[in-house]
């Protein structure tokens, strides 16, 4: 007659839990990505803000944002070092782009969301600050 052994366990037994282990190491990799992508657009949001600050103080020394358009000299968006320097912070797939509006009365920050490639994530001088469908527009807001 056998004797069964109460020592240790079986081949079964550590395959499930290995299984079990793997699943729920799958699943926390993929939401542990996803919150690092979305850590990331937090931080790219402030290096917008950051910029969008630098270009309220270009606005206020030079009485406009400058000429229209998208970082051309002359204007915040590509005139000043502060504004410049503060979007390159920005870590996305693509550059952020900075856009004054006509009569150099407003300004557009934005990048590509990495969460979300669909969506931008923008700044305006009229004060919208969040992730929209579409970049800056030619008016220098968010759409």
């Amino acid at each position: 007659m056998m004797k069964k052994s109460d020592q240790g366990f079986t081949l079964i037994e550590l395959l499930v839990v290995v299984a079990i282990a793997g699943i729920f190491l799958a699943f926390m990799i993929s939401t542990l990505g996803a919150g690092r992508q979305r850590s990331i657009d937090a931080k790219n949001m402030q290096a917008i803000a950051l910029a969008l600050a630098q270009a309220e103080s270009y606005f206020a020394s030079n009485n406009g944002y400058g000429a229209a358009g998208a970082a051309v000299a002359g204007n915040a968006c590509g005139g000043d070092t502060s504004v410049m320097s503060a979007l390159s912070k920005v870590t996305s797939s693509a550059p952020a782009t900075c856009t004054v509006g006509a009569a150099g009365v407003s300004i557009a920050i934005s990048a590509p969301s990495r969460a979300n490639p669909t969506l931008s994530l923008c700044a305006d001088s009229l004060g919208f600050s969040s992730q929209a469908t579409a970049s800056t527009s030619l008016a220098g807001v968010c759409k």
